[in-house]
């Protein structure tokens, strides 16, 4: 499964003893509840300290995720393959948000570019 360069430094750079990713204090496999258990006390402290906003959930990272490949480009299929979405028409909102974005964006390029008076 490819991964991102960031990821992959931080994998190459952890000795390996297995092919076990996340584990939990004690270095076993967490379980899918242990997983969530974990990233809900995680996401409780941060709220707490003020470092994210209430609300985040599962789903908000995966909303995150094509949000932010749509931003850098990224097509449908692309998106799908990282976010495990089955269906187009769910990521076709992100999609336009970014290229609604881009356009924007690139619109107020031309503006500011444009002759004094023109703007």
């Amino acid at each position: 499964m490819p991964v991102h360069r960031r990821l992959k430094e931080i994998l190459d750079a952890t000795p390996r003893t297995s092919e076990t990713i996340v584990t939990g204090a004690r270095g076993r496999p967490l379980t899918v509840e242990g997983f969530k258990t974990v990233f809900f006390r995680l996401r409780d402290r941060l709220q707490a300290e003020g470092r994210i906003r209430p609300g985040l959930t599962f789903h908000g990272v995966r909303h995150t995720a094509a949000t932010i490949l749509a931003d850098v480009g990224c097509d449908e299929p692309d998106i799908m393959a990282i976010t495990g979405h089955k269906s187009t028409a769910a990521l076709r909102k992100y999609i336009e948000q970014a290229d609604r974005k881009a356009r924007a964006e690139k619109a107020i390029r031309r503006l500011e570019g444009a002759p004094a008076g023109m703007e």
